[in-house]
């Protein structure tokens, strides 16, 4: 009897894992890292873009700015020949913008490189596809997501943006009953 109970103790320890949805072999969710902020990485032949994210100017300016790090795994160097979002094609400085072998480029307002946007449509919140052209590792669409010129994002937004205030006062409505 105490032979029995041991065993399907030790069965039911052993299936525990099983059942409780843990899984520990190398594909496990804890064993791979996400993206660790508000931006979209990718990957294309050659290049990875990293926390790419479209950082809003102030409000109807149409004015917006990219931020990314774009890392280089080859041996040789590559260029971003152009980034467009939307319908808009952002104004690269330095044109173009070289990412040297083994290496890393930040795209940030007030950094070596930029990239400005003047007319893009999409507001904080939304998002807005985005493509970036390579000379040699090609092309890369994926969404980006715009965000409000605030906080870590002040410092990325186009020059002479306003940061927005801490406070955000809701104007409240009228609510309006609709029957069916």
């Amino acid at each position: 009897m105490k032979r029995s109970i041991v065993s399907s103790l030790g069965l039911a320890a052993l299936a525990l894992p099983l059942v409780s949805g843990c899984y520990i072999g190398p594909d496990a969710a804890t064993q791979t890292q996400g993206n660790s902020g508000n931006g979209t990485s990718v990957a294309v032949s050659g290049m990875k873009v990293d926390n790419a994210t479209i950082v809003a100017g102030d409000p109807e300016s149409g004015k917006a700015s990219f931020l990314a790090t774009l890392y280089n795994p080859t041996d040789q160097e590559d260029e971003l020949v152009s980034l467009s979002a939307g319908e808009g094609e952002a104004t690269l400085l330095p044109e173009p913008v070289k990412i040297p072998p083994m290496a890393t480029v930040t795209i940030q307002t007030g950094k070596d490189a930029q990239a400005n946007f003047d007319g893009l449509e999409a507001q904080p919140g939304q998002y807005a596809d985005v493509s970036l052209t390579f000379r040699s590792a090609g092309q890369a669409d994926f969404p980006s997501l715009v965000v409000p010129p605030y906080g870590y994002y002040s410092d990325a937004a186009p020059e002479g943006t306003e940061e927005l205030p801490e406070k955000v006062t809701v104007i409240e409505t009228e609510t309006v009953e609709v029957t069916h």
